[in-house]
């Protein structure tokens, strides 16, 4: 208790406003150096590690400190000049001013590092991460912020953690030919004289531009998520658009009335062509629509899809129950190697799409199952249900306590995880332990690069 206290009332050793020298030891996922001089964290953006920086303390708190780079003293080798003009303000990339190398090696550290510390696990079983053959122009979609003025309208991104609008003419995640595509919607609603919606006022039309693309065939998807249904000029859009970009295959109306932050609403009307994007993945033809969860980086989900399909060690015999199977793209890739694959999804359209993605595909051993796989699989096992293999793909948030009790339920003899977040992942390879599951291996792969983002492929079989 009076360490405790004694914590409390501790005087942080630095002060608002002063300027110090700071040797950084390691980098976090938000990109930012970290240094623990006299034992106290500080926060640098944009320091690596190995270097000494001279910076200025701008936020203090009892724990830690964050400061602001203002020299460096000493740079480190992993150090590259960023080629995008807005990074630091875009929110989008943190690791754009280390070498793609260092960026792989740094998220190794970040699963390893998390694995000892939030999983208690001394020697992770880490193997050497995928890197991305192209850590440029990889994305298959954005979605873009509508900003600026009437009549002088922009799309761009939020700048991290704010709602402050940073116009953005290219992003070099993105296809090239999504720039061009911004720039003339952009221009064409400002012909039509339609305004940016204004948070704060709640006025004007027009909140996001979101753009896919088909890796495998070309085609480009758009969606203009507007305030309001109302759309006159709906079908003209929509055909000047086309006219000027004919890989243009889709292009959607979504209206958002709502004050919130989900970028889509209820209700949409296709404006023009076709509702989905024709996306290839191995050998599967996948049909994607404008709400579908796809793995933002085509060629890297490929490289995932093989992982999990390596490490999972899956027999021809196997039942395979997949928890938050989206579109069903990795149940159907696994479908090919087991005798049957079900998937559980939360998202009725999800389910829908993934049914027509088994067809399309002549697969019959995969079905799809509309639920929360923490309630599908209990009863399941109540039946008399079993799996040889659960797979679980979770968002960022991780598996709730009463998931991981349901995947144990369907008595596995292994669980592969695919995560895309290393704390959550090791807290959730903690609780695994505690229901008879050991962690054996992790693959990191780098499906995010120029970002702290990455993917890990986890297995963890019954001890």
């Amino acid at each position: 208790m009076r360490r405790t206290q004694a914590h409390k009332d501790a005087v942080p050793p630095l002060r608002m406003g002063e300027e110090r020298t700071f040797s950084v030891e390691t980098v976090t996922q938000e990109g930012e150096g970290l240094s623990r001089g006299d034992g106290f964290v500080v926060f640098v953006p944009g320091a690596l590690p190995g270097e000494r920086v001279r910076a200025r303390v701008v936020q203090l708190k009892r724990d830690y400190a964050r400061a602001e780079l203002l020299a460096l003293e000493s740079a480190s080798p992993d150090r590259t000049p960023p080629p995008c003009p807005v990074y630091g303000r875009c929110g989008g990339c943190t690791l754009q001013h280390a070498t793609y190398e260092a960026q792989l090696r740094y998220k190794e550290a970040f699963v390893r590092d998390a694995l000892r510390r939030l999983a208690q696990i001394p020697e992770p079983p880490v193997l050497p991460i995928c890197g991305a053959k192209e850590p440029w122009r990889y994305r298959n979609k954005v979605q873009m912020v509508a900003g600026g003025s009437p009549g002088a309208l922009r799309v761009g991104y939020y700048a991290r953690g704010t709602h402050a609008f940073v116009p953005v003419d290219d992003c070099l995640l993105a296809p090239e030919e999504f720039a061009s595509l911004a720039a003339e919607a952009a221009k064409i609603l400002n012909a039509f004289g339609l305004a940016p919606y204004d948070e704060a006022r709640r006025t004007g039309f027009v909140r996001h531009l979101v753009l896919r693309k088909s890796f495998a065939y070309g085609e480009l998807m758009l969606v203009l998520v507007t305030a309001r249904r109302e759309f006159p000029q709906g079908q003209a859009f929509a055909r000047e658009l086309v006219r000027r970009f004919p890989a243009l295959v889709s292009v959607w109306q979504n209206v958002q009335p709502r004050p919130t932050n989900f970028v889509f609403g209820d209700e949409a009307r296709l404006l023009y062509g076709r509702e989905t994007l024709r996306e290839r993945l191995g050998e599967l033809e996948l049909d994607v629509t404008y709400r579908s969860f796809l793995q933002v980086n085509t060629r890297q989900a490929e490289v995932l899809y093989r992982e999990v399909e390596a490490l999972g060690e899956f027999r021809p015999e196997d039942e395979v129950a997949e928890a938050y199977s989206g579109i069903g793209s990795l149940s159907l890739w696994l479908a090919r190697k087991v005798r049957r694959v079900s998937g559980v999804e939360v998202v009725a359209e999800a389910v829908r799409d993934a049914r027509e993605n088994a067809r399309k595909n002549g697969i019959a051993n995969a079905e799809f199952h509309l639920g929360r796989a923490e309630e599908v699989f209990p009863r399941w096992a109540e039946a008399g249900r079993r799996a040889d293999v659960v797979v679980v793909n979770p968002p960022r948030k991780g598996l709730p306590p009463e998931m991981i009790r349901a995947a144990a339920a369907l008595s596995p003899r292994a669980v592969v995880y695919v995560s895309c977040n290393p704390a959550t992942l090791a807290r959730d390879v903690a609780r695994f332990r505690e229901h008879g599951y050991d962690l054996q291996v992790v693959r990191p792969v780098d499906l995010f690069p120029q970002t702290g983002h990455v993917e890990s492929v986890a297995v963890l079989r019954r001890a």
